[in-house]
């Protein structure tokens, strides 16, 4: 019997709107921190995937925020 590996659509989707501007400054900082948190790793461990790094980022961010409302200017 054959396994059948996932699909993408077997995963939900959350998805977002936002300026051409903005994503770019997100997708650099993204990259930046993937290469960071993979750089010392040695051979046969396991890379980390831009999607672990956005999902930690944003548990991280939005525990920090409720903590610490945003205010709006």
């Amino acid at each position: 019997m054959n396994k059948k590996g996932r699909q993408p659509s077997d995963y939900p989707q959350f998805a977002f709107r936002l300026s051409a501007t903005a994503k770019e400054k997100l997708t650099e900082m993204i990259n930046e921190v993937t290469d960071y948190c993979n750089k010392d790793l040695g051979p046969g461990e396991y890379m980390f995937r831009k999607n672990e790094i956005i999902i930690e980022a944003l548990e991280r961010g939005l525990k920090d925020i409720k903590k610490k409302p945003m205010k709006k200017n």
